[in-house]
Formats: C-alpha cells, structure tokens, sequence
C-alpha cells in the first residue's frame, strides 16, 4: 500500500499500458469470416422466432416444449440455441450443423463461442456465475460481490428476481467483444459501446482496453437492468424505454439518488431541448448505439434517462415497475398512458416543456460519457486552443513553480472549464499547501465526471497526507470501479481487508 500511494504522489499522471491479447492467425481469420454474419440472428421457421422470443423473456420452460414437436433437423436447431442460452457453448456448437454457405448466425456464432470460451476462468456467487480470462482475474472477487448488490437494488425497483443464476462474461479485448456482442468494432468504437444484455448473458469489455479506464460495475448495472425488464415484459420492450429505465437505475446499486446525467450531458441537453433539437423516440429504434454520431448518440441517452427521471418525479418510483408491467400487453405508449392514468402525448409534451424551462446547468464542460477507443492519455481530452496553457504549466510545476503552473492552468480554465485542466489546477494547489481547496475542487469534478478516474485518486492522495484511512479506502474503490488495472490500486484496496502493518 506504501508504495502504491508513493507512487501516486509521485508519478501522478502515469497510467497504465492497456494490455491487449493476442488472438492466433487462424482464431483472427474465423472472426473475420464469423462477423460477415454476425449482424442478425437469421431463423428458419416462424417457431424458431417465437422460440428465440421465449429465450430473450427468460421463459425456458414454455421455450422446451417446443422443441418436441419439431422436426428432426428443427429440434437440433433449437436444442442448439437452447444450449447457447444456457452459456453451453461447445453443445451449442455441435448442435448446430454448418450449411453449405457458411453464412448461418446460429452456427458461425455457436463455433465461434465455443473458441473463445476455452480462455474463459469461471467463479461463482448466489446468484452469478462470472467467466473471464485470466488477465482480468482482479476483478471477479469484486465484481461477484457488487453484483449482489446490484441484483438486490434491481429486484427492488423492477419486482424481479432470477430464479437461475446470471451469467457474466469479461472479454480481453475489443476483438472477442465486438463479436461476442454481435455489434463488430465499428459500432462498438462510434458509440462507446462497452456492455450488452443479450443471449440470456451479460457481457462486457475488459477496462484494460482504455488507458483511463470505464465505469465498469454501472456497465454491469446498466445490463442487468436490461435482463430484468426484458423478463418483466415478456421481451416487449423498446430499446428507447430500456435505455432509458437501465441508464436511470444504473447507479442505483450504489447511489440513494440517480446519477444519470454528467456534467457533460446535462450541457447538451439543455442546449437541445432549447433548440427544440431533440432526438424523436421513433429515431432510436432499432438501438440507440445506431444513431449517425456519438454526439447524437450521447445526446439519445441523456433523453430517454431524462424521460424516466420525469415520470419517476411525476409518478413515484412504482410507475416503473406498473410501466413494464402494463407492456406485456400493449405498446410502451398505451402501457404508460395505463399505468399512469394520463395519455402518453400529454407526458412527452410536460416533459419536453420542463426540459427548456429548466435551469441552465453549471458551465463545466465535462467529459464525454461513452468510453473512447484509443485514447492513450488523458491529455488528449485537453482542447488543442488549451494546449498551450497546459504544457506552460505542465513545465512551471516541472520546475518547482507552482505558482506560475497554478495561473497557467486557471487560464486555460477560464477558457473552457475542462476537468482535465481542473485535475491539474488541483496538483498545483496541493503542491502549495491549498488542501482544502483542491479537495473541494476535485468532490466537484468527480461529482460532474462519475467515469473520471484521476480525481478519485487526487481525492485519494489528499486522504493519506491527512492520514484519513477510510477515505482512502472509499476512493480507492471509486478508483477501483473505473480502472481496477491502475498500478498498485488492487494491492492498496487488499490491504485494507486484514490488520494494516507498516
């Protein structure tokens, strides 16, 4: 632990090479070939749709008995996708039979997963079951335990309880993700995409792929939100409606209060609804992460987190759960308008109307909220016309004058109030003694940033100068929760788990 926060002093702005794995020639080309098909499940028969219906609702009973009538060929179709929901992937494989033109999802999927599954470690809980590869074994401990807390704040919300165990998968890079997931890397890089619900599983990236890191259990938060209401709703739910329910309870695990809108997407979307520049939610079909731009994309999310915000404030937290219930039987309009006594029109519009009347919010910048592929520091989040202000003062604190540094950066931050240069501002201050107003400042970013990891551990330094254990440990484990891969962060989180020593 000594050294851990030696070295966070001391090498404050080292960051943790990402590590990637590897995949053979011969794995790399049948992903190629894999991921031409890997956009659409495809299904032969009307009951094979019905029957992937009952999968994706968690109704596995009612999803056996059809397999019984169909035929000889139909059963080892089904009994295969079967077996892939159930995580089975090698019977999945081999119950799937190849057609001639090598272009079948369910085939090419289930051989691909039984591949890549052979990497996989597995570890349980009550009710989880966590597979990943053995570089990203730090965090299955954590994650199994955060986990139940998260099914515990999910069944209380939505009413929902899995009578099975959830599978959880970590995937080593963007490669296996971006096939595991059926989404292919360009999607998975335009819009941020790190976690998906599908296949009776929740999948993420490994935050070892992002030099800052993601707010990994929110992601697994935000997913199993995506598994309960598909179950609750009998898999008849909008992406838009699901988006919006998993991105206002996703913090809910850890937070009495939502913390669904950043710094940064409270800017824009105040910008847009004063614009009368919103996304339609007829637009967000079929998902969200299919929206032209990341900007439209970021902007899609703070919307429909917003929309559910509304209806909870108007309604009370039981209008979720009355919501998703009433969509077992109709639309998500006519659900809404059931559950609430009022008509879906009349609510949009109240919504959109205390939208462009609300308050403007603080003028921080913030950071974007999807995680950004290839980002190998953080000072490329710096903007090129702040640059200059930040290496002066990058040179001045190099040197020892931390008052130069201190007005170099409060240049740059009167500019545009980047939370990068605030990390920054608040290394000078603490090298001049200013504690208290460094702290205070970085509570603000951290606050306005929940997927930043710098300003938890600057909160962190602060905490060991004052000798505040707790603290350190509470914002180690903010730390954690973002980057478990930072150096040193999970031997200093250990340590707190037995008597310290010296």
């Amino acid at each position: 632990m000594t050294r851990f926060y030696h070295n966070l002093a001391m090498s404050r702005n080292a960051f943790h090479r990402v590590a990637r794995r590897a995949f053979t020639v011969a794995l790399a080309l049948f992903f190629f070939l894999a991921a031409l098909s890997l956009t659409q499940a495809d299904y032969k028969t009307p009951s094979e749709k019905d029957f992937y219906a009952l999968l994706e609702a968690g109704d596995f009973v009612r999803a056996e008995k059809l397999i019984s009538p169909a035929s000889a060929s139909g059963k080892n179709r089904l009994a295969a996708w079967l077996a892939l929901y159930r995580g089975d992937y090698v019977s999945a494989a081999g119950l799937s039979s190849a057609p001639a033109s090598g272009k079948d999802f369910l085939s090419n999927y289930s051989a691909y997963m039984a591949s890549v599954s052979r990497g996989f470690v597995q570890k349980e809980s009550e009710h989880f079951i966590l597979r990943h590869f053995p570089e990203d074994a730090i965090m299955a401990d954590f994650a199994l335990e955060r986990l139940e807390k998260i099914r515990s704040a999910a069944d209380a919300i939505f009413g929902y309880s899995s009578l099975e165990k959830v599978l959880v998968e970590i995937y080593p890079d963007k490669k296996s993700f971006a096939a595991a997931s059926t989404l292919g890397e360009a999607i998975l890089e335009k819009s941020g995409t790190v976690g998906i619900c599908k296949f009776n599983r929740l999948m993420i990236l490994s935050p070892r792929n992002f030099a800052l890191g993601y707010n990994w259990l929110d992601t697994l938060a935000h997913e199993y939100s995506h598994f309960a209401i598909n179950r609750v709703t009998g898999y008849n739910c909008p992406l838009w409606v699901h988006e919006g329910v998993a991105r206002w309870t996703d913090t809910l695990w850890r937070s009495t209060t939502p913390l669904y809108l950043s710094d940064y997407s409270s800017s824009r979307l105040a910008s847009a609804a004063r614009a009368d520049k919103l996304i339609p939610f007829a637009k967000m079909s079929p998902s969200l992460v299919y929206l032209p731009t990341r900007e439209e994309i970021s902007l899609a999310f703070a919307q429909v987190g917003s929309f559910v915000d509304f209806i909870v404030e108007r309604y009370g937290r039981g209008i979720i759960e009355k919501w998703l219930e009433e969509m077992k039987k109709s639309d998500e309009k006519r659900a809404l308008s059931g559950a609430s006594g009022e008509s879906f029109a009349k609510i949009e519009r109240a919504w959109r109307e205390r939208l462009k009347s609300a308050a403007p919010p603080s003028d921080a910048t913030g950071l974007p909220d999807l995680p950004l592929y290839g980002l190998r520091a953080e000072d490329e989040l710096i903007p090129a016309d702040l640059m200059r202000h930040a290496r002066l003062g990058d040179g001045l604190r190099r040197r020892g004058n931390f008052e130069g540094a201190l007005w170099q950066y409060e240049r740059a931050y009167a500019a545009e109030k980047n939370p990068v240069i605030a990390v920054k501002i608040a290394r000078a201050k603490l090298s001049l003694g200013r504690d208290d107003e460094a702290e205070d400042f970085m509570r603000a970013v951290a606050d306005g940033n929940q997927g930043y990891l710098t300003p938890r551990l600057v909160l962190a330094e602060i905490a060991v100068a004052r000798g505040d254990a707790e603290a350190v440990r509470r914002h180690s484990e903010e730390a954690f929760m973002i980057n478990p891969f930072y150096p040193g962060l999970y031997d200093a989180l250990k340590s707190f788990e037995s008597p310290r020593r010296d």
